[in-house]
C-alpha cells in the first residue's frame, strides 16, 4: 500500500495546514514545467487530493483506499461506520443537551436501535422472498401460451426487480449485523436516575408500573439515503 503521508514527508498526525504547505513545496520542486519528474508530481498531487479532503483522508486512514473508488469491502465498512455514527449522533447530542446521557447505557441503547432496524429489514427480505415464490408460481400455472407471451415477459421482469431488491436488502442486513457486532463488548457506567426526568424521556410499561427510559429511534429513510450515497446511487 502506498504511504501517502510519506509521499508528502509527513506523519499521520499532520494538520491540514501542514499538508497544504508540504504539497506546495513539493509541487513547486517537482513540477514537470520546471524539469521535475511527471510521475513524482502525479504521486504528490494524488497524496494531496486524498489527505487534504477530510472524507477521503478518513477513508484512507481506515481502509487504505485511495481516490473516489472503494472496494466492496471498504464500501461496506464505510457504510457500517456511517450507520453507527448516525445512531450515535441521534442519541448522544439530544441526550447530552437534555443532561440524560449519564443515565442510559449508550452502547446498549445503540445496539437495541440497530437491532430494531435489522428486524425491519429481515421482514422486508422475507416479504421479497414470498413475492418471488408467488411470481414463480403464477408463471408455472400458465399451461398454454401465445407466440408472443407478454405475461411471462412481465412476470420475468418483476422477478428481476424483486431479485435486485432482495440482493440489496441482504447486503444492508449484512452491514447492520456487522454494526451490531461492533457494538458488543462495551461496559458503560450508568448513574442512578433522579426523580425528575427531562422531556426527552418517554414512559413505557414495565410490568406493574411505569418506568421512564430514553427510546432511540433510527431514521430509516436517512439510513437508506446514506447507503445510496455510499454505494454511488446518488
Amino acid at each position: 500500500m502506498i504511504d501517502l503521508y510519506r509521499t508528502l514527508g509527513l506523519t499521520r498526525e499532520a494538520t491540514s495546514a501542514q499538508i497544504k504547505d508540504a504539497y506546495r513545496r513539493l509541487a513547486k520542486e517537482h513540477h514537470p514545467d520546471k524539469g521535475g519528474d511527471p510521475d513524482k508530481f502525479k504521486s504528490i498531487s494524488k497524496a494531496y487530493a486524498t489527505l487534504f479532503d477530510p472524507v477521503k483522508r478518513k477513508r484512507y486512514d481506515e481502509t487504505g483506499e485511495v481516490g473516489d473508488e472503494m472496494s466492496p469491502e471498504a464500501r461496506d465498512h464505510h457504510v457500517m461506520l456511517e450507520l453507527i455514527g448516525q445512531v450515535f449522533d441521534k442519541f448522544i447530542y439530544e441526550a447530552i443537551n437534555q443532561n440524560v446521557a449519564i443515565y442510559q447505557d449508550v452502547p446498549k441503547e445503540m445496539s437495541r436501535a440497530l437491532k430494531e432496524v435489522l428486524g425491519n429489514h429481515k421482514k422486508m427480505l422475507a416479504g421479497g422472498v414470498k413475492v418471488r415464490k408467488g411470481l414463480e408460481d403464477a408463471l408455472a400455472r400458465i399451461t398454454s401460451r401465445p407466440e408472443k407471451d407478454v405475461i411471462a415477459e412481465i412476470i420475468s421482469s418483476r422477478i428481476g426487480t424483486v431479485d435486485n431488491k432482495t440482493a440489496e436488502l441482504s447486503q444492508k442486513i449484512k452491514i447492520i449485523e456487522s454494526a451490531v457486532q461492533h457494538l458488543e463488548g462495551y461496559a458503560y457506567r450508568v448513574d442512578k436516575r433522579p426523580e425528575q426526568k427531562a422531556d426527552v424521556w418517554k414512559t413505557v410499561g414495565t410490568g406493574g408500573g411505569g418506568m421512564k427510559i430514553q427510546i432511540l429511534e433510527i431514521d430509516e429513510e436517512a439510513f437508506e439515503d446514506m447507503y445510496d450515497k455510499a454505494t454511488g446511487k446518488k
